[in-house]
């Protein structure tokens, strides 16, 4: 379970041979840090606001971004189980027709579950832009650029992810589930790539003083 494991032990286990952890896990970590700097950014923020009804939503949003970003680290496992999967249903055995069949049912039940994994990702990303475009107004200019590290990782977790929905989508025959994951998927990563690059414009603007 390398949601229980250290950075070291994660990165060499990334830069290993193995296939895992692989893209999917690293998108999945920039998802859970992306959440995790926005819980800081708004805990900082808490002693500087006076506004009592701005101190109560950040509070809310605060528990929202924590189970986010515990959300977020479970996918890592959850993305090596589902590549497992897949790589478990390619080695059965199919030395005869029942085998072939029984093999090929099993590898399209695993691709689907691969597919969904990182879809499921991208709608956890989808939630934290919604709370970095909640907060990126009203906390303090000194934590600004920390909103916009988080935007960044929230890309890279949303792009990641958008790449293993379609990669396996690719190889799954059900067309009338590829159709109904590929429409989702691309309303999820519009909306929020929408969402993030309207985070990152109101940063820009800051930071470069204009």
């Amino acid at each position: 379970m390398f949601v229980e494991s250290d950075i070291r032990e994660f990165l060499d286990a990334l830069k290993s041979e193995s296939a895992t952890p692989g893209g999917g896990a690293a998108s999945a970590l920039s998802g859970a840090m992306s959440a995790a700097l926005l819980s800081m950014v708004m805990r900082i923020s808490i002693r500087k606001i006076k506004d009592e009804d701005v101190v109560e939503e950040l509070q809310k949003l605060i528990k929202r971004c924590d189970r986010i970003s515990s959300e977020m680290a479970q996918f890592i496992d959850r993305d090596i189980e589902a590549f497992n999967k897949v790589m478990d249903a390619y080695k059965l055995p199919k030395s005869n027709p029942e085998e072939k069949q029984n093999r090929k049912a099993k590898i399209q039940i695993a691709l689907k579950g691969a597919a969904l994994v990182p879809l499921n990702l991208m709608e956890s990303v989808k939630e934290i832009a919604l709370c970095g475009k909640k907060i990126v107004d009203i906390v303090p200019g000194s934590v600004i650029s920390d909103i916009g590290v988080s935007a960044l990782l929230a890309n890279s977790a949303l792009e990641g992810a958008y790449y293993n929905v379609k990669i396996n989508l690719k190889y799954i025959k059900d067309s009338s589930f590829n159709e109904e994951i590929a429409g989702k998927g691309s309303n999820i990563f519009s909306e929020t790539k929408n969402t993030l690059d309207s985070i990152k414009q109101k940063i820009d603007k800051i930071v470069e003083g204009s």
